[in-house]
């Protein structure tokens, strides 16, 4: 008994005596931090896998469209379908007196009751002209390009250009738009201005230097939504009909006066000057508009297609400052190969067609004939001059520079393309054949 009282006075002492460790705050400390420190890292090193297997994963979950391509439908040119060669006439036909069709009575009461008659008659006319011009503008924009420079005192200040463009195709990423270059070609920042005032970033996809006119992309995600719903492309008419251009009434839209979003009414006076640019040929196209020597934008015929691209820099001096624009149909190729974001293939050949009475006059072989070539071009440095007349582009017959135009177009920067000319020596003309390397213009 009394040796279970001592054994229980013994277990309370030893409870007594023990003691808790003391709290190391120093080390709870230092492994907090380290916790802490190790968290930090860890999820540094998480953000960056993410960063950089974020894309690879979505574009495996979700793979990026491919933008839709640019494809206009190719205009047949009824010059394409007959060689020069072809157009002689071994005898002459019969001459036959036109027979003249009387209009009927009813299709001239017709015509003469669309013919405005009274004030009320043209302020109505004057307001469907306001209202076409309205849906039009709906497809232009325009372009301000923005570069840094540093004055004398190096201050650093901003110039901006600005030019009048159109939209033209919407690829499901980007919105096109085709504008004249020459006020933006330097330009670090491009803000594009739509018709209700909204700007957006855009960025320039491919420009032409020859023709100056450059493709200018924005982004789908950047427009808000409200405004892709009522803005317009616009549709590409033709510069080639059958019956010719003069005459036609038009109407300049975008800057023809200098003035963002003037407007001018007029008419075609001519479509028969040609515009001579390397490797393609271009209709140079006037009209009775007064315009601006910085104007810009394009002519829509009445059906509001553009049927062309305002090129007052194009003007020669005895014209004044009457409105001219490159033909619409000429374009088309290089609009295509920009839209898509491909270089525009360039050769440095400035050239024309042989024509039958030039053919007969001066015994110069069909095919096209090469007024001018460029200095230091691929042509030039693979040894053709200027006076040879091409006849063949990869063993395919050339008979005019139209085809000899198809045939570089095709091609591709950095392709070699064999070019036959026929070049004359002393009394007759040579064949010869030359390895050309098709450069990007």
């Amino acid at each position: 008994m009394a040796d279970n009282e001592q054994k229980i006075q013994d277990s309370e002492f030893l409870r007594e005596k023990i003691k808790e460790r003391p709290l190391n705050k120093k080390r709870l400390l230092r492994r907090t931090l380290i916790t802490a420190g190790l968290g930090v890292v860890f999820a540094l090193i998480a953000s960056v896998t993410f960063l950089i297997m974020e894309p690879l994963i979505s574009k495996r979950l979700a793979p990026e469209e491919a933008p839709k391509q640019v494809d206009f439908p190719e205009e047949i040119d009824i010059n394409d379908e007959i060689a020069p060669e072809d157009m002689l006439v071994d005898e002459k036909p019969e001459e036959t007196t036109p027979e003249v069709q009387e209009i009927p009575e009813e299709k001239i009461e017709e015509i003469v009751a669309t013919i405005p008659k009274t004030l009320d008659d043209y302020n109505q006319l004057g307001d469907a002209s306001v209202e076409y011009v309205r849906e039009q503008q709906k497809a232009m924009v325009t372009v301000t390009g923005a570069v840094s420079n540093t004055d004398w005192f190096n201050e650093t200040y901003e110039s901006k250009g600005a030019t009048a463009g159109f939209i033209f195709f919407n690829n499901d990423v980007d919105l096109l738009i085709l504008v004249d270059r020459t006020n933006i070609a330097k330009a670090e920042k491009i803000t594009v201005t739509f018709f209700d005032g909204t700007n957006v970033e855009g960025y320039e996809k491919m420009h032409d230097s020859e023709t100056n006119l450059a493709v200018v992309g924005v982004p789908l995600a950047s427009i808000p939504g409200y405004l892709t719903e009522n803005i317009k492309i616009a549709s590409l008419g033709s510069s080639n009909p059958v019956s010719g251009l003069a005459g036609l009434q038009v109407v300049a839209i975008g800057s023809p006066v200098g003035q963002d979003r003037s407007v001018c009414f007029g008419r075609i006076t001519s479509d028969s000057a040609i515009l001579n640019k390397a490797d393609s040929n271009y209709k140079l196209i006037t009209t009775d508009i007064y315009g601006s020597a910085n104007g810009s934008g394009v002519l829509m015929d009445m059906k509001g297609q553009v049927i062309g691209i305002i090129a007052m820099k194009e003007n020669t001096s005895d014209m004044g400052n009457a409105l001219c624009a490159i033909g619409i149909s000429e374009l088309k190729k290089i609009i295509t190969k920009m839209g898509n974001g491909i270089e525009i293939p360039y050769a440095g050949i400035v050239g024309t067609d042989v024509t039958i009475e030039i053919h007969n006059t001066q015994d110069i072989p069909y095919g096209a004939f090469i007024k001018e070539i460029y200095m230091d071009s691929p042509a030039m440095l693979a040894g053709i001059q200027r006076g040879d007349v091409i006849v063949s582009v990869n063993d395919k017959n050339v008979d005019r520079f139209a085809t000899y135009t198809n045939a570089i177009m095709n091609a591709h920067p950095g392709e070699v393309v064999s070019i036959t000319v026929k070049r004359p020596s002393q009394d007759e003309y040579k064949e010869m054949t030359f390895k050309v390397e098709v450069k990007a213009n």
